[in-house]
C-alpha cells in the first residue's frame, strides 16, 4: 500500500472514530419499537444490479458480514455482525468494532464462522467467482470489487443508497469535508 493511500485510510478511520465519539443515542426509538419494526423491515426485499446479475437483498439488513468495507458501514451507523481480523485489529477503530465477530484472516475466511453468524446479507470485495459462490450459498452476496469507486464520496454515497442510509451518508460526508478542510487550513 502506498504511503499516500495509507495516510488517506488512517485519516478516514480517525474521522470515523471521532464522529462516533461525538454521536450518542440521540433520537433513537426505544428498543421495543425497534424490535417490532425490525421484524417487518427485515422481511422487505429489493433487487439490486450487481456484477453477478440481479440479486434480492433485504431493504434493511440486520446481520451483515463483510470481508471488506467495514469502515463504510460503521460510518453509516451500521455495525456488521462479522468481519475479517485485519479490519478488527485496527487500533484506531478499537471501540467501534467491539462485538463484531472475526470470520478469519483475509484470504482464509472461515465459511463455518460466516454461516454461524446467520447473516441476511454479505458484502465482499473479491471478483473471484469461487468466493462469490461460497458466500452466496449462505446469504444474498453483493460483490463490490476493490477500486470500484474513485473517492470516499462515491463510495459512501453508493453504500448509503444500497443500504437505505442516504441521509447518513450525506451527513457523514459533510462532516468529513469540514474536518478535511480544517486539516488543510492548519
Amino acid at each position: 500500500m502506498t504511503k499516500k493511500m495509507w495516510m488517506v485510510t488512517m485519516l478516514f478511520l480517525s474521522v470515523i472514530v471521532f464522529l462516533s465519539a461525538c454521536g450518542g443515542r440521540g433520537n433513537q426509538p426505544d428498543e421495543k419499537q425497534n424490535q417490532a419494526s425490525g421484524e417487518s423491515k427485515s422481511a422487505a426485499t429489493k433487487t439490486v444490479k450487481t456484477i453477478h446479475g440481479d440479486i434480492k437483498i433485504p431493504v434493511h439488513p440486520q446481520r451483515i458480514v463483510v470481508d471488506m468495507y467495514q469502515n463504510d458501514l460503521l460510518a453509516l451507523g451500521i455495525k456488521p455482525v462479522g468481519s475479517v481480523k485485519y479490519y478488527l485489529d485496527n487500533p484506531f477503530s478499537k471501540d467501534l468494532v467491539q462485538g463484531i465477530a472475526s470470520i478469519g484472516d483475509r484470504g482464509s475466511v472461515s465459511i463455518e464462522k460466516v454461516l454461524a453468524l446467520q447473516p441476511d446479507m454479505i458484502l465482499i470485495g473479491s471478483k473471484d467467482a469461487s468466493e462469490y459462490e461460497k458466500y452466496s450459498k449462505i446469504a444474498p452476496t453483493i460483490v463490490i470489487p476493490y477500486g470500484t469507486y474513485k473517492n470516499v464520496h462515491e463510495e459512501l454515497t453508493a453504500f448509503g443508497e444500497l443500504l437505505g442510509k442516504e441521509q447518513e451518508a450525506k451527513t457523514w460526508l459533510a462532516q468529513y469535508d469540514q474536518r478535511l478542510q480544517a486539516a488543510r487550513d492548519k
